[in-house]
């Protein structure tokens, strides 16, 4: 109770509207919490069901791998490694004219967003 009386007389305002909506905001973050965890329990019932191989890559978790699967699809639609890369947008672009060739090349930013986000996040983990 003392703590309460400090804060009441302490810097700040008492404003029931503001009460009323930290209440609510509070309430709010509260419910996205149990569903964020009911949607990542649900993330890792499927992936188990799938059982796919992803999850044995260091640096990449359910909701990683599950990312990475919903992108891609079927891995056999690509040749090669370098080809679902530069689905993700992660193949060098090149700069040619003539005889002049780009020396520096910058990575395209076409394919799909979120599957390089996921590349470069589970890329982070692996590093660490």
């Amino acid at each position: 109770m003392l703590f309460r009386e400090a804060a009441r007389n302490s810097i700040g305002s008492n404003m029931p509207t503001k009460s009323l909506e930290l209440k609510h905001t509070i309430k709010l973050l509260r419910e996205l919490d149990v569903e964020i965890d009911e949607i990542e329990s649900e993330i890792k019932s499927i992936m188990d069901e799938i059982s796919s191989p992803i999850l044995t890559i260091p640096g990449i978790s359910y909701r990683m791998g599950a990312m990475i699967i919903a992108e891609i699809g079927d891995f056999n639609r690509f040749d090669s490694a370098d080809k679902i890369l530069a689905y993700a947008g992660l193949s060098p672009s090149t700069y040619q004219s003539g005889q002049l060739d780009g020396c520096y090349s910058h990575m395209e930013k076409r394919g799909s967003k979120y599957l390089r986000y996921a590349f470069f996040d589970a890329t982070k983990f692996v590093c660490h």
